[in-house]
C-alpha cells in the first residue's frame, strides 16, 4: 500500500515537472508574440495545478485487503499446528 501511495506522489510530481517546464519552454518559444504570450501564460498557471490534480485523483489505490490476508494466513497456521499435534499423538504412541 506504502508503494502504491509513493507512485501515485512519484507520478504527480512527475506530471507538475514536464508541465512546469513545458509551459515554460512554450513560453519561451512565444514570446515574439505578446498576445499568444498572454493567453499561454494564463493557460499555463490554470495547467501547472489542474493538471496534476487531475493526475493525482484519477490514480486509484488498491484496496487494503491485509485482514483477509492475515486471516487467511491465521487459517492455514491452525491447520499446520492441528496436523503437527495429530503427527506427535502417532510418534508418542509408537513402541520404543
Amino acid at each position: 500500500m506504502q508503494s502504491a501511495r509513493s507512485g501515485r506522489r512519484s507520478l504527480t510530481l512527475l506530471t507538475f515537472v514536464v508541465v512546469f517546464f513545458g509551459g515554460l519552454m512554450l513560453i519561451g518559444f512565444t514570446s515574439e508574440h505578446s498576445k499568444l504570450l498572454g493567453v499561454f501564460s494564463i493557460v499555463w498557471c490554470i495547467a501547472i495545478f489542474a493538471i496534476p490534480t487531475f493526475v493525482f485523483k484519477t490514480i486509484k489505490l488498491p484496496k487494503d485487503n491485509s485482514r483477509k490476508i492475515a486471516s487467511d494466513i491465521d487459517a492455514r497456521a491452525a491447520k499446520v499446528e492441528e496436523h503437527l499435534r495429530a503427527n506427535r499423538k502417532i510418534l508418542d504412541e509408537l513402541p520404543v
